[in-house]
């Protein structure tokens, strides 16, 4: 018969491979033994993993409370640094990294020029302007819809993946 102590419990499941990663390494810095179950579902993308119920940190039972309590302190950590970094620079917003790049669009930016070209013929033949009007509307609509892709973007964390707004 085994201790129930050395029976491994399920601290934690986790969707990113890295985020895992990162409890693990933070146990491990502690000295309490764990693991990663799992971790190869990360290789299907996030999908993988999600379904089949994450990636997942185990540890003995005998180190469940203290596990829990160490990697508690280290989301306060990370929090507590959160709250004294530069509030105007692009950060993530699930691991505070500044490698955050803007994301494009191509469908976006090709139907903004797309829909702005027809607006300027209608404009422009409907309305008979003298001079360079139609030629600083062409050019007021093309930075209209400019504009307006560039509102849209996305940001997206190198480091963990994340996408937002």
């Amino acid at each position: 018969m085994t201790d129930r102590g050395d029976e491994l419990i399920t601290l934690e499941s986790y969707i990113f491979l890295g985020d895992a990663e990162l409890a693990l390494a933070t146990l491990e810095a502690a000295d309490i033994p764990a693991v990663l179950a799992d971790d190869h579902m990360s290789r299907l993308g996030t999908g993988g993993a999600h379904a089949h119920g994450g990636i997942r940190l185990r540890v003995q039972r005998r180190n469940e409370e203290e596990a829990r309590e160490v990697l508690a302190m280290a989301v306060e950590e990370q929090l507590e640094e959160a709250r004294h970094l530069e509030p105007n620079a692009d950060r993530c917003k699930r691991c505070f990294s500044e490698e955050v790049y803007r994301t494009s669009n191509r469908g976006r930016v090709i139907a903004a020029v797309v829909l702005a070209w027809p607006l300027l013929v209608i404009i422009t033949s409907a309305f008979q302007l003298p001079g360079n009007v139609p030629l600083f509307l062409m050019v007021a609509m093309l930075l209209a819809s400019v504009v307006a892709v560039i509102i849209g973007t996305k940001k997206k964390c190198r480091s963990c993946g994340l996408e937002w707004r």
